[in-house]
């Protein structure tokens, strides 16, 4: 899961979209993208590395809720605090993404 890295400033749309090369060389499976920044390099992914593009945690957990098996191994990575994705990780760590996707 990447997420939006808000503080790099006139470039990050390009330097968020400039991760497409690692996630190929790197043989990343798949990749969820989080916020209106990353959302660019969703866009820019090839169609076999798409694992979903989200704008609200809500949607996010959701999502994850019907997609996430047993076994599979997450990456968090992005302005944890801005995005709130350190809230989400521990509701993931809880096990308590029900409740996120209920908005509770």
């Amino acid at each position: 899961i990447l997420g939006d890295m808000t503080e790099m400033g006139p470039e990050s749309v390009s330097l968020h979209m400039a991760l497409k090369e690692d996630i190929i060389a790197n043989n990343i499976d798949k990749v969820i993208c989080f916020g209106n920044i990353m959302r660019n390099l969703y866009e820019v992914l090839p169609e076999d590395k798409k694992f979903g593009s989200y704008l609200t945690l809500k949607d996010l957990a959701i999502a994850l809720l019907d997609k996430l098996e047993d076994g599979d191994i997450l990456l968090i990575k992005g302005s944890l605090y801005l995005t709130n994705l350190y809230g989400f990780t521990k509701h993931l760590i809880e096990g308590t993404l029900d409740a996120l996707s209920k908005g509770e």
